[in-house]
């Protein structure tokens, strides 16, 4: 049998007003050889029912359609893990149930990684709004796979944006961290790019983000069991990066990372927590900020000679 040249791994719950459109861009992609996992995480809803009926009205789907059930709802981490065991593409990426992708993408993604033989490539996307979209044609892009995790610039480690060798992944034991189902595609994403060697992009065809579902775990990013996984997440990091040998002042993206986090607690009644959470960030913050001089020296000395100065910087904000 002709082995596939790419595995796509969409996690299924709670998706049946949205995956009808994502599977159909699916099974409409002009690459031949290409799986599609749906790991059904124990949805409540029809989201699997929609599925096959779409499934039903292609050609040669059972040959590359594949329904993976969870035993039980074990969320988006386990989920794709669980879509990880049954690939069998050269390359793997994940696309979300409530999103979609241009029909050319994987076809152009994959012979930009067969012709240059890379071990990632990025693509393209579009955030579709409420209020309309907006592309997101200036990602940052770069020559070297490590470079954007030390870099201070913006950087999304989308997983639906990374088509990463499957040999990459097998070799470097790279899995999904238990219990993180936010930012589990940061955690899986910055251990592929330490690990690959080269990488690539296309930015002529787009994913197409959906940031209309209410439902989406993105719409949470702030509360308060979220906000434990995403510290949880950065610690991981931290101690995978440590092994390596790599100091954490310069991993650039995770800093960033903390700040938002740690800025959750920039008030009056959580100055102890925000000043002991992740307190390398203060110098980072103080350096790459576009804040104002006042802002970031309070920021820095705050972490150093006390709480005062920011204190005081926030009482005259009052």
């Amino acid at each position: 049998m002709i082995p596939f040249k790419i595995s796509v791994i969409i996690p299924v719950y709670k998706a049946e007003k949205f995956i009808s459109r994502c599977a159909e861009s699916l099974f409409s992609q002009s690459l031949d050889r290409i799986e599609f996992i749906f790991v059904d995480d124990c949805t409540p809803d029809n989201s699997i029912e929609i599925l096959k009926s779409v499934a039903g009205r292609y050609e040669n789907s059972d040959n590359r359609i594949k329904i993976v059930r969870m035993p039980v709802n074990s969320k988006q981490a386990a989920a794709r893990n669980e879509g990880l065991k049954h690939a069998t593409g050269e390359y793997i990426i994940h696309c979300d149930p409530d999103d979609w992708v241009d029909n050319d993408l994987y076809e152009k993604m994959y012979h930009a990684a067969k012709d240059n033989d890379y071990d990632i490539v990025t693509c393209g996307y579009m955030e579709h709004l409420k209020d309309g979209k907006r592309e997101k044609s200036s990602l940052l892009t770069f020559e070297k796979p490590f470079e954007p995790i030390q870099s201070d610039r913006f950087f999304f480690p989308a997983l639906w944006r990374h088509l990463i060798k499957r040999q990459l992944i097998a070799e470097n034991d790279i899995t999904f961290y238990p219990d993180v189902n936010f930012m589990e595609d940061f955690g899986f994403v910055c251990r592929a790019l330490y690990h690959a060697k080269s990488v690539g992009h296309v930015h002529s065809s787009f994913y197409h983000y959906n940031k209309t579902n209410d439902d989406s775990i993105t719409t949470r990013i702030n509360s308060p069991s979220v906000v434990k996984q995403r510290i949880e997440c950065l610690n991981r990091l931290d101690a995978f990066f440590e092994r390596h040998g790599i100091s954490k002042s310069v991993l650039g993206l995770l800093l960033r990372s903390k700040r938002d986090i740690k800025d959750l607690f920039l008030n009056k009644s959580d100055l102890k927590k925000w000043c002991t959470l992740f307190p390398e960030v203060a110098r980072w913050e103080f350096h790459y900020s576009q804040a104002s001089f006042a802002y970031r020296l309070a920021y820095l000395l705050s972490h150093h000679i006390g709480l005062w100065p920011m204190r005081m910087l926030l009482a005259l904000k009052k």
